[in-house]
């Protein structure tokens, strides 16, 4: 039990700072002031963080791809 939870610890951990990693490269410009500008400005922030989960996911999909192949080599060599 201690095991799960330590993992899912590490996995908040690393969203965590994935997030952070996010939000200091989208977050660069201020607030505006005037309203006009605002739906400029959300659309930029949102379109930064969307692309930013878009290379985080492909990155993972990689690595689960190559997790698979490792996987599919050792249970070769074990049978």
């Amino acid at each position: 039990m201690e095991l799960l939870a330590k993992k899912q610890k590490h996995k908040k951990n690393r969203f965590s700072l994935f997030k952070q990693k996010l939000d200091k490269k989208c977050l660069v410009s201020p607030l505006p002031s005037d309203d006009n500008e605002l739906h400029h400005y959300l659309n930029n922030l949102y379109s930064c963080e969307i692309k930013g989960f878009k290379e985080e996911l492909s990155h993972v999909e990689k690595q689960l791809a190559s997790n698979k192949l490792d996987l599919k080599e050792k249970i070769k060599k074990f049978i």
